[in-house]
């Protein structure tokens, strides 16, 4: 193996674990892996073994400084951006949070309530679901309770 082939694995695998950042899927990191593994193999056999533990250091000083490069810098970017959620993630929610506001609010059931379908609310349509009774369409309901995506009726 020549020097010039043990340095383009050894590039290529931390190019590689580079790609799997931006393509997930665990194919690049093997890859990576593999071509690191057989690069530093190569420096191992053809230089001995005190240059191979010295090229084993030195790529994984490289690997921890660009890797800790790219993931300070790279949320600045316009691909980062993109990437990476803009909030905390205690500002995630998985439902409207106006949804709290309906409660007490009255409207039209749009379809039968068996016991969960579509309810008409000041102009708006809402999925909805009473506590087992069911409503034909046209009965009037109100908002009785709000968890999360749930909203239960009942009859006016």
């Amino acid at each position: 193996m020549t020097v010039t082939v043990i340095i383009a694995l050894l590039i290529s695998g931390l190019l590689l674990f580079l790609a799997e950042l931006l393509l997930p899927g665990g194919v690049m990191g093997i890859l990576g892996g593999i071509c690191l593994v057989a690069g530093l193999a190569g420096v191992f056999i053809r230089q001995g073994f005190a240059v191979g533990v010295l090229a084993t250091i030195l790529t994984m000083v490289f690997a921890i400084v660009a890797f800790s490069l790219w993931f300070k810098h790279f949320p600045k970017t316009g691909a980062g951006k993109r990437f990476l959620a803009q909030s905390e993630p205690e500002q995630w929610r998985s439902y409207d949070l106006r949804y709290a506001e309906l409660v007490g609010r009255e409207g039209v059931c749009l379809t039968m309530l068996r016991p969960s379908g579509k309810v008409q609310i000041d102009d708006e349509r809402y999925d909805v679901v009473t506590e087992g009774e069911i409503l034909e369409a046209g009965t009037a309901v109100r908002v009785i309770e709000v968890e999360g995506n749930r909203i239960v009726v009942e009859r006016v």
